[in-house]
C-alpha cells in the first residue's frame, strides 16, 4: 500500500458517519448521505412503520430504498446507456433501489474470494459489449479477525499484511492487462476499531429492568424502544444506570447535532452509547479466544474509529498527504466528479470542496 500511496493520495483523517457500523457506513459512502437521511441506521434496526426488524441481511428493498438515495452504481448507469457497474458483496447492492441494480452483482452471501473478484472485474472492464467503467469490491478482513482478537493482535497484523498483498494482486493484474494507468482506484474502510478488555463489559441486565424496553442496533451503541407508557421511567432508569457505568444516554431529539443521527423514524426513543473501550454484553470471557476483542460503533470523532482512505490513478495527485478532517459522505461527490456525472442530478450531504484537493 505504501507503493500505492507514492503514486496517489492518503487522506489521514476521514470520518465515518455515526454510528460507526458496517451497513450504515457502506451505504453512506455510496450514497453520500448521513444515516438519518438514507435510513440505514444500524446493522440491526426496527422500523415502527413496518413493525418489522432488519437484521444484517434481511431481504427487501424497502430497507434501503427511501425514494431519495441513489447509490453511485445506479447513478453511473443512469448517466448514459453504455455505462455498466459491477458491485461485489457491497451492503445494499443486492436490492433494487429506485427500481435499478448494478448491471453485474455478487451477493454478500455468495462472497467471492478477492482474487476471483479482481479477475472478474478485469474481465468485465475489458468486455467489448458491456464494458464496466465502475467496479466496487468488498473485502471482509481485517474486520472479522480484529473483532475476535483485538485491533493490535498478531492475528490482525497478519490479516493487514494479507490485505497488503491483495492490493498488490489488484495492481499487478491491472498492469498485466494494460489498464492500470487508465484506472482510478480508491481504497476505503467503513470504520476503525477499538480494543476492549473483557473486564470492560457492561451488563445492562444487572443495572436496569430489561423487561421495560427493547434494544436494537448492536453494541456498543443501541437504539432503545421503551414499552408503551414507560418512556419517562425508562429514561430515568437508564440515566441512573449510566452513572459510573461508562455510557451515556440521549433522547432521540437530544443526540448531538454533529452525529446527524436523530431525524429518522428508525432512530428510536433513546440512544445509548458506551464509552470507548467499553461494551454492552452479558456474555462471559469465553466469548472470544483472547483477553481482548475489537469493537466499533463509538463516537465517530474518536481516532480509533477513523477509517482509511487511499486513492491513485490519472485523476489523483501523486504522493499527496491530506491532514484535514473530511467525511466519508464527501466521497460520493468525489466519485461523481471522476465519473463526470452531473451532481445537480445526484445531490447528497457530501461536499466536493472538502476533497477537491485530491484531484489534479
Amino acid at each position: 500500500m505504501f507503493k500505492f500511496y507514492l503514486n496517489g493520495v492518503w487522506g489521514r483523517n476521514m470520518r465515518s458517519t455515526y454510528i460507526t457500523k458496517t451497513n450504515p457506513n457502506h451505504f453512506s459512502i455510496v450514497t453520500g448521505y448521513y444515516q438519518e437521511t438514507h435510513g440505514v441506521v444500524g446493522n440491526m434496526m426496527f422500523d415502527p412503520s413496518f413493525d418489522e426488524t432488519f437484521i444484517y441481511f434481511t431481504k427487501g428493498s424497502k430497507w434501503w430504498d427511501n425514494g431519495l438515495s441513489i447509490p453511485i452504481w445506479n447513478a453511473n448507469q443512469m448517466a448514459a446507456q453504455q455505462r455498466f457497474s459491477y458491485v461485489s458483496s457491497w451492503p445494499g447492492s443486492w436490492e433494487a433501489i429506485g427500481g435499478q441494480r448494478a448491471h453485474f452483482t455478487d451477493s454478500f452471501v455468495n462472497h467471492l474470494k478477492w482474487e476471483k473478484a479482481v479477475n472478474k472485474t478485469i474481465r468485465l472492464m475489458l468486455d467489448k459489449k458491456t464494458p464496466v467503467n465502475l467496479a466496487i469490491l468488498y473485502y471482509r478482513e481485517p474486520d472479522e479477525t480484529a473483532h475476535q482478537h483485538g485491533p493490535f493482535s498478531n492475528e490482525t497484523k497478519q490479516q493487514i499484511k494479507l490485505a497488503d498483498k491483495l492490493v498488490g494482486y489488484l495492481l499487478d493484474s491491472l498492469s498485466k492487462s494494460n489498464i492500470l494507468n487508465d484506472t482510478n482506484i480508491m481504497i476505503v474502510s467503513d470504520h476503525g476499531m477499538a480494543k476492549v478488555p473483557f473486564e470492560n463489559l457492561i451488563d445492562l441486565s444487572k443495572i436496569t429492568d430489561k423487561s421495560l424496553y427493547r434494544l436494537f442496533c448492536s453494541s456498543p451503541v443501541f437504539n432503545v424502544l421503551a414499552n408503551e407508557g414507560k418512556k419517562d421511567l425508562v429514561y430515568k432508569m437508564l440515566v441512573n444506570a449510566s452513572q459510573n457505568n461508562h455510557f451515556v444516554v440521549y433522547k432521540r431529539e437530544e443526540v448531538p447535532k454533529e452525529y446527524h443521527y436523530s431525524n429518522h423514524r428508525r432512530i428510536l426513543d433513546f440512544v445509548i452509547e458506551a464509552e470507548e473501550g467499553y461494551f454492552f454484553s452479558e456474555k462471559k470471557e469465553k466469548w472470544f479466544p483472547s483477553k481482548y476483542f475489537g469493537a466499533h460503533g463509538y463516537n465517530n470523532s474518536l481516532f480509533s474509529m477513523r477509517p482509511i482512505f487511499l486513492a491513485s490513478g490519472p485523476a489523483f495527485k501523486s504522493e499527496f498527504t491530506f491532514d484535514n478532517v473530511f467525511d466519508n459522505v464527501d466521497l460520493f461527490p468525489l466519485m461523481c466528479e471522476i465519473l463526470q456525472l452531473n451532481q445537480t442530478m445526484f445531490p447528497s450531504n457530501g461536499t466536493l470542496s472538502n476533497v477537491q484537493q485530491f484531484l489534479k
